[in-house]
């Protein structure tokens, strides 16, 4: 009987031992499962804000701060501590932000790094403290090749104002030491007033102060002052063109002559 009792008791006592064994893995895996989910949450929002500071930057390289917008787009994304992290990449590191231009294609690549550490719950179990995550966000901007062809007819009258302002922004937007831009204003006929620099870059400031600050006026020969854009891009020799060859033509309405040719 005194055997039987201690059989028993033995049976027991591994019982309870694997019966922990078991809960011990268990816990583990359930660990793993709960604290990588987390580290996926936090990828996830990493690789948004990392991917939203490029894009913001690719649009500020013409203009403004590219770093700065970069940095503040991160962070309003991604703050310091988000979903209990312990530390994250600060946009004032080096490996944050890098810019490269490739000369023969007139591509400029912004590439946004960081990194954010995960504090672990359930996985300490398992002696691991912490999980680290990493986000890169890649956006480009080519050179561009534009003609701008301005309607400055007598019919635009009261509106030449907002005209004259929205152009000059629009010529403000592009980089000064890289794109090639040229003016063309039409009305009965149609002038090259800034030609295609044969060079890389452009003269920002000439190219917004030729945009008249009063309307020449006259009619709308659309047509003639399309050709002239057209031939002014045609200008850049093969192999020197940028990326992006585009007339932007400006009019208010349908074209009333034509050219004699």
């Amino acid at each position: 009987m005194s055997r039987h009792r201690n059989v028993l008791t033995n049976e027991k006592g591994f019982a309870l031992f694997y019966m922990a064994v078991f809960l011990t893995v268990l816990l583990i895996f359930v660990g793993l499962a709960v604290d990588t989910g987390r580290a996926y949450v936090v990828q996830a929002q990493l690789s948004k804000a990392v991917d939203g500071a490029a894009l913001g930057a690719a649009r500020m390289l013409n203009s403004g701060n590219p770093q700065q917008e970069a940095a503040s787009i991160y962070r309003a994304n991604f703050p310091n501590g988000w979903m209990g992290t312990t530390s994250s990449t600060s946009p004032s590191d080096s490996g944050f932000f890098s810019m490269t231009t490739d000369g023969t294609t007139g591509v400029n690549v912004v590439n946004v790094r960081a990194t954010a550490v995960v504090p672990t719950t359930f996985m300490k179990l398992a002696n691991f403290t912490q999980l680290t995550v990493n986000a890169q966000g890649e956006a480009t901007r080519r050179m561009v090749d534009l003609s701008l062809v301005l309607d400055v007819s007598g019919s635009i009258g009261s509106q030449w104002p907002a005209v004259r302002d929205a152009a000059r922004a629009f010529v403000d937007g592009f980089a000064a030491a890289q794109d090639r831009v040229s003016l063309i204003l039409y009305s009965s006929g149609a002038r090259v007033v800034d030609q295609m620099p044969a060079g890389r870059g452009f003269d920002k400031a000439r190219v917004m102060a030729d945009i008249p600050n009063a309307l020449p006026g006259g009619s709308t020969s659309t047509a003639e002052g399309l050709y002239r854009g057209w031939d002014e891009l045609r200008t850049v020799p093969n192999g020197q063109q940028s990326g992006l060859r585009v007339i932007v033509l400006f009019t208010d309405g349908a074209p009333n002559s034509v050219p004699g040719i």
